[in-house]
């Protein structure tokens, strides 16, 4: 099967996705939508802005995973 399929390297294209990943920082990736509503205190769902809100946990469950 693996006769049938031709593999190759596109030195370009590496060097250009190498230099994009320079010039990213870790901060830009780390934060999940979610967090970004939570800073912004405000999330688009269906096309309607909504509030948001950080909640206290109630579980013990949930605290301890809160505080990780």
């Amino acid at each position: 099967m693996r006769a049938g399929i031709n593999l190759y390297k596109d030195e370009d294209v590496i060097n250009q996705l190498e230099k994009q990943l320079k010039s990213m920082s870790l901060t830009e990736a780390s934060k999940s939508p979610n967090d970004v509503a939570l800073d912004k205190g405000i999330a688009v769902v269906g096309g309607e802005s909504r509030m948001v809100h950080k909640a206290k946990r109630t579980t013990g469950e949930s605290k301890l995973e809160q505080e990780r």
